[in-house]
């Protein structure tokens, strides 16, 4: 059995009756990704690295970068910090920007660092977590993050009266640090609706996380034509950082044009499983 919902822009904790699988806030893996085209310089760290840590804990971590060419090739490594929106857009403003920054937690083993022909490299950096004020016991709560920016430097040739300059590719490697088991995971719906994407049909649902710690959840929607089950249609997984908002796209193909009731389901565990009822024309 199934609760019904009735939208209100916020999505209301429900009891789903069902089987639903648990959400998993894993690390994105992007390994051996280039971060510079045809410098033969590769990153072999995961894009995003977080870990659970308590007040005042020092902690140490690393980036892995490989040069596969014949000549040492230098990489710039900043500290930035790192928000976005359902909209696409993304922006990396400057350390201590965003209200949940962990930039200036972090310090780094070099900025700029030299990779030997046929190497991998290892960048150090160092996470020193604050402690709890005596005043407020609950100053830190929840999830804080920001990214570190890998860049080989620029580099131009100049080759019978013509500058020649090297194009590159910069990855953000975002380090999340989540406050022991604290903070809340809660979002609000903002918007539905059906799209033509070319000859797909897709499910648009732009969510926004109004809670304190980060998470990613299974995301998808339960399809059901006069109480019978059409089927269940999963988002790809996002992950969401507190006062951001993401775009899922949930394709809905296949299916026989007509009025169906739907349930989107915002499933991030056991305290933060949400849902939403839909009425869709397909």
């Amino acid at each position: 059995m199934l609760s019904q919902l009735r939208f209100t822009g916020s999505m209301c904790p429900v009891v789903l009756l069902l089987g639903v699988a648990l959400s998993v806030v894993g690390a994105t893996s992007a390994l051996a990704q280039d971060i510079g085209e045809g410098q033969g310089l590769r990153l072999r760290s995961d894009l995003i690295q977080q870990t659970t840590v308590q007040p005042g804990e020092r902690l140490e971590n690393q980036v892995l970068i490989e040069n596969t060419s014949d000549r040492a090739r230098t990489v710039s490594i900043e500290r930035r910090d790192l928000t976005y929106s359902f909209d696409g857009s993304r922006s990396f403003p400057s350390p201590g920007s965003v209200e949940r920054s962990n930039s200036d937690w972090i310090s780094l083993s070099s900025n700029l660092t030299t990779v030997p022909p046929g190497t991998t490299l290892a960048v150090g950096y160092e996470i020193q977590v604050p402690g709890r004020s005596p005043e407020r016991r609950d100053s830190l709560r929840g999830s804080y993050w920001s990214t570190l920016i890998v860049e080989p430097t620029q580099t131009s040739r100049q080759s019978q009266g013509r500058i020649q300059i090297n194009a590159s590719v910069r990855y953000s490697v975002q380090i999340i640090t989540h406050i022991e088991e604290t903070g809340t995971k809660s979002v609000n719906l903002l918007s539905t609706n059906v799209r033509a994407e070319g000859e797909d049909r897709r499910l648009i649902a732009d969510l926004k996380h109004t809670g304190t710690r980060s998470f990613q959840p299974d995301v998808y929607l339960e399809l059901y034509d006069g109480g019978s089950l059409v089927g269940k249609y999963p988002a790809e997984p996002r992950l969401l950082h507190p006062s951001t908002s993401v775009r899922y796209k949930i394709p809905v193909d296949g299916i026989e044009a007509g009025s169906y009731a739907g349930v989107l389901v915002i499933d991030g565990g056991e305290e933060a499983l949400y849902g939403a009822q839909l009425d869709l024309e397909l």
